[in-house]
């Protein structure tokens, strides 16, 4: 698929077969960019968000907020992935978060700088993360 580059202006590149909305995109010279928003969308065929993706100048990034959001259908959040500059990366607690469809963590991983980091029982609870690498899949 390829993008349609409009300067400053959402772009809707793609629709369902049932006319409803399936990607949408800003851009800002040229590369995906949205101040304070995400620049990708994309839409189940019910409508409902699917997939959020914050960019700054064509690069996956947001601070101290989830960078890509996944959603279930029913509109709970199923995983975040915390990025800078394009890696997955979060100082005190888990960059890439796994949720059942009820809302409990099924996984987190820990990266800093896009290095995933392994750290002793004691520091959880430190920070406070709760359940983490429980070995269940996360789908």
């Amino acid at each position: 698929m390829k993008p349609l580059i409009t300067p400053n202006k959402a772009t809707t590149e793609s629709f369902h077969a049932n006319g409803k909305i399936h990607i949408e995109q800003y851009f800002e010279d040229g590369l995906l960019h949205r101040k304070d928003a995400p620049a990708y969308v994309e839409y189940y065929e019910s409508g409902a968000v699917h997939i959020e993706i914050y960019y700054k100048n064509g690069v996956i990034n947001r601070a101290k907020k989830p960078a890509v959001i996944e959603y279930y259908e029913d509109g709970n959040v199923h995983i975040e992935k915390y990025m800078l500059n394009g890696k997955r990366h979060r100082a005190n607690n888990a960059a890439y978060i796994c949720y059942s469809e009820n809302g409990e963590v099924l996984q987190s991983m820990f990266y800093v700088k896009g290095v995933e980091v392994f750290l002793k029982n004691k520091v959880f609870k430190l920070v406070n993360v709760g359940k983490v690498f429980d070995n269940q899949p996360c789908n």
